[in-house]
């Protein structure tokens, strides 16, 4: 297995982690009393999975400049 398959299933694992997480905050508001806690707890996690999504595109930017650079993988 490449380095890059390797950080390609890593991005996708890491996605579908954080997305559940907003999933799961959000469906826990729904049907229940909410407080201020679990309000910034869905904030929290709505950020954290916007910072990986501009992560994983600044890493896959980078990668395909550089592949571009001497043609390797990685």
């Amino acid at each position: 297995m490449k380095k890059y398959d390797i950080l390609q299933e890593y991005f996708h694992n890491e996605f579908i982690r954080l997305e559940n997480d907003v999933k799961q905050l959000q469906e826990n508001i729904k049907w229940r009393r909410i407080s201020t806690i679990d309000c910034l707890e869905l904030i929290i996690a709505q950020e954290r999975f916007a910072a990986f999504l501009e992560f994983r595109a600044n890493v896959k930017a980078i990668l395909k400049l550089k592949r571009g650079e001497d043609g390797e993988d990685f």
